[in-house]
């Protein structure tokens, strides 16, 4: 049996290292520098190659595929659902009010990076090289990507932003206008347009290098509350907030809760408070986090968002 040809996939591999770290997606995908493959189709079980090598899938994808791929029945009910918003707007109800809750939820959406070089304004990109995977700045010109009134900052400044997030608010907020409900969203953020490079990664509960074991680390990056905002506004949909989590918190009644819990437990008093300070204090997750909701048209104002005023 001869040997099968890979020339395909391996010319695509070379291309793909310069977006992507070992030039795929997911690291069990990597299978060496010149067995790295890449599927161009596939129907039940079977799957075929750039080269037209065709494979079996024992793995079924993990599991996903109980139906075998192309499975008419399933791509009718996809189809069916993005026709709706229903598959990018996290498969909820279509036909019911929505409550929906995204605690710590965007700040774990892709964002892109740009930084500003002596050329203009440059994507960084994913390389790898001989100190392992980094960040570089990309050879495409990226100035229209950056909001004018951040253009002219000094080489080296770093931009972000967060298209993924920005589509799951917007079909969100569509949702919210032709069912009714209501959405609340706390995370990690700030109100851009702003700079500076908040991409961070945790692994067993440390901080540790984004571009270090890929795939093996918990990847995050603040949220730009005012891009939310602006990809949540529409006919049909009222958009409260953003307000530092300490603010809104007070307004929602923490310190009453404090002092019932308090006269409950008098021994605990001294921890109570730390929770509570951790919590609202500008100097902790008071100004770290923001929350802002959204309702459908008719519904009542969430608790909390008409407020003004400084953190105690």
């Amino acid at each position: 049996m001869s040997k099968r040809s890979l020339k395909k996939s391996n010319e695509h591999f070379k291309k793909s290292l310069n977006k992507l770290p070992l030039g795929v997606t997911s690291n069990f995908r990597y299978w060496g520098d010149d067995d790295t493959i890449y599927i161009k189709r596939a129907k039940g079980c079977r799957l075929w190659d750039l080269d037209d090598n065709e494979y079996i899938d024992y793995r079924l994808a993990y599991g996903p595929y109980i139906l075998g791929y192309a499975d008419e029945r399933v791509d009718q009910a996809a189809r069916e659902g993005m026709e709706i918003g229903g598959v990018t707007a996290l498969g909820l109800p279509d036909d019911l009010p929505l409550i929906v809750i995204a605690n710590e939820f965007f700040d774990a959406l892709p964002v892109h990076q740009y930084v500003a070089t002596k050329d203009g304004w440059r994507e960084r990109i994913v390389v790898r090289g001989g100190n392992g995977i980094t960040a570089a700045p990309d050879t495409v010109p990226a100035d229209e990507a950056i909001p004018p009134a951040l253009r002219d900052r000094a080489e080296g400044t770093i931009v972000e932003t967060a298209p993924a997030a920005a589509a799951v608010m917007h079909q969100c907020s569509a949702r919210l206008a032709r069912q009714g409900g209501a959405m609340l969203a706390i995370d990690y953020g700030y109100c851009g347009p702003a700079t500076g490079d908040t991409l961070q990664a945790v692994k067993a509960h440390r901080f540790a290098d984004p571009f270090a074991d890929p795939g093996e680390v918990d990847l995050t990056a603040h949220v730009d509350f005012a891009a939310l905002a602006h990809a949540a506004r529409r006919p049909g949909t009222n958009v409260f907030g953003p307000v530092d989590q300490g603010v809104w918190l007070q307004a929602m009644g923490i310190d009453a809760r404090l002092q019932t819990l308090v006269a409950a437990s008098p021994e605990r008093a001294a921890d109570l408070q730390g929770q509570r300070d951790r919590l609202v204090a500008a100097d902790q997750m008071g100004t770290l986090f923001q929350a802002m909701a959204l309702t459908g048209a008719g519904w009542p104002q969430p608790a909390g968002f008409d407020i003004s005023g400084e953190i105690a």
